[in-house]
């Protein structure tokens, strides 16, 4: 949902689909699969915390390409982010609401 309202970007929601798919036992969803891919096109690039170790010429090398695989997924990557949505809202609408009931993630009302 967050990448379909541009509050995270394409290699953010990837890295956090693809763990969802594993915890979640769903790695044959097209749309979820689809996230693995990307993840797996940007392994070995300095993504996230791992960028502070990199030299600043090596990073300004890297993020070419970082960029040409953000810029091949984008497009297919919001498509299956907003497929995501559609399929789940049911759960992403229950989660709201345990939210506006005070509770947090996890807890199940009494």
């Amino acid at each position: 949902m967050e990448l379909v309202e541009g509050k995270i970007g394409l290699i953010e929601a990837a890295l956090a689909l693809e763990k969802l798919a594993i915890w979640t036992h769903a790695q044959s969803d097209p749309d979820l699969a689809l996230f693995k891919r990307i993840a797996d096109e940007l392994s070995g690039l300095p993504i996230g915390s791992e960028r502070s170790h990199w030299a600043e010429h090596a990073l300004a090398r890297e993020d070419v390409k970082i960029k040409a695989v953000v810029d091949k997924w984008q497009r297919r990557g919001l498509a299956a982010a907003s497929s995501l949505v559609d399929r789940y809202a049911w759960s992403l609408d229950a989660r709201a609401e345990l939210r506006l009931a005070g509770h947090r993630d996890g807890d199940v009302p009494q």
